[in-house]
């Protein structure tokens, strides 16, 4: 992405002979009625309400340990039903294409 904004800026003239540019992460976008889910899920283990005033004010601490349980969650059960497309991203067909250090380490976007 930076070697593509520098060539488009005219800075990287003979810099580069070839590149392939790449995608970010939008794999990772999720759907607005699935984002809701994973909130309203998260605030439950938290206990606190799915806002985000009530999510700001869990300490950090708490909070990452409350995102790896939903993680845990998630992966044990990639239930489309009831976790949206986040569940599409983590079913476990999708493991037979990852390289093999690689396996079991599917990330909850």
């Amino acid at each position: 992405m930076l070697r593509n904004g520098a060539e488009v800026s005219g800075q990287a003239a003979g810099l580069f002979h070839r590149a392939i540019l790449q995608s970010g992460a939008a794999h990772h976008a999720i759907s607005p009625a699935s984002a809701l889910l994973i909130t309203r899920r998260l605030a439950a283990i938290l206990d606190v309400a799915p806002t985000q005033e009530a999510l700001g004010r869990v300490p950090q601490s708490v909070l990452l340990a409350a995102q790896q349980q939903l993680r845990a969650e998630v992966t044990a059960n990639p239930d489309p039903a009831r976790w949206g497309d986040v569940a599409a991203n983590l079913m476990p067909s999708s493991q037979s294409s990852m390289a093999p250090c690689c396996r079991g380490t599917l990330p909850l976007p």
